[in-house]
């Protein structure tokens, strides 16, 4: 499972961002059809958490880049290659389209902390969107937490800390990304298991799916019964801790299913290059859906396209100009 994992990393990644375009978007389903449209709707309600897959997909890749080459160095050089090229013009396009609704006074501090992600972590609005500061941060901390990697001891205090370190934060917005903190150090290890070339057993797997089950009955009444509570104290985040994994494994298992038959294989190429450039995507529609207020779904099917072109485009163009500066 582990190993496939790592086969299928970038089609589970596409799949992956076409849910969060979907919980982003206003793109509905037939009500005519009595058990799918409610189920469909829900599950579209539901997709701010395919950013955990996000999270525990990006600790187990990058458990095995630094397991290749631990220097904190390199590593930083090839995140920051990978995220700022992509990130800066978008985010450029953006304060352009808000720096007019700010008073003059306060529009050098609103790009000061936009481009320092302190507008997100010091809760100053405007500010761009909370991911890519998190993202960042999260990276910063990888080559640091890869030295806790490794033993189950020192696995079990970071998780550990994790929590705690949620408890600080609760009624912040911030725990937002927080709370994604769990997720990703679960990545790093199952990346650890991977390189140490572990195997998942069936029983385990099992036991996976079932908690990621039994969690996500468990949001769904939660959300019923403390709406109010969901946001500020992270009650929306913290069951996808075992739901992202569940989700990870199964779409593991249907794309390896596919991957046997022609159009499935086909399927699972195209998957693999939108997981490719998730990045580049991901900051398209994040600056251009607030300014998308459609109610035909077809026309959302089509955004969709021309959204995913874009960014394939956009990563295409990005890897050419980093590929042409590193090799001068």
């Amino acid at each position: 499972m582990i190993a496939k994992i790592s086969k299928y990393r970038n089609a589970i990644m596409g799949c992956a961002i076409l849910w969060i375009m979907t919980y982003h978007s206003g793109i509905s389903f037939p009500v005519h059809i009595p058990v799918l449209s409610p189920l469909a709707s829900y599950i579209r309600s539901t997709g701010f958490g395919a950013v955990d897959i996000f999270m525990f997909l990006s600790g187990f890749g990058l458990y095995q880049s630094l397991s290749h080459n631990s220097d904190p160095i390199h590593f930083y050089k090839k995140r920051l290659l990978r995220i700022v090229p992509a990130y800066l013009p978008v985010l450029a396009i953006w304060l352009f389209l808000h720096l007019p609704e700010v008073p003059a006074k306060m529009r050098l501090s609103t790009i000061v902390n936009n481009l320092t992600g302190t507008a997100f972590w010091l809760s100053k609005p405007p500010s761009f969107n909370w991911y890519m500061p998190a993202i960042i941060v999260f990276y910063l901390m990888a080559p640091v937490l890869f030295k806790f990697v490794g033993k189950t001891w020192k696995e079990i205090l970071l998780l550990s800390l994790t929590f705690l370190a949620d408890i600080c934060f609760l009624g912040n917005y911030v725990i937002v990304a927080i709370s994604r903190f769990t997720i990703f150090v679960l990545g790093m290890i199952l990346g650890r298991c991977f390189m140490e070339n572990r195997r998942i057993k069936l029983s385990a797997e099992i036991l996976t799916y079932l908690l990621g089950i039994f969690s996500y009955f468990v949001m769904y009444h939660l959300r019923e019964a403390f709406p109010l509570l969901m946001w500020p104290y992270g009650l929306h985040w913290y069951p996808f801790i075992f739901i992202a994994p569940a989700v990870t494994f199964l779409l593991c298992r249907l794309l390896s299913l596919m991957d046997t038959i022609s159009i499935g294989h086909k399927i699972c190429e195209m998957l693999g290059k939108v997981g490719q450039c998730t990045l580049e995507i991901y900051l398209i529609h994040i600056v251009l859906f607030d300014y998308l207020h459609i109610k035909s779904s077809l026309l959302w099917i089509l955004i969709f396209i021309i959204m995913v072109t874009c960014g394939y485009f956009y990563h295409r163009l990005i890897i050419r100009i980093t590929s042409s500066r590193s090799t001068l």
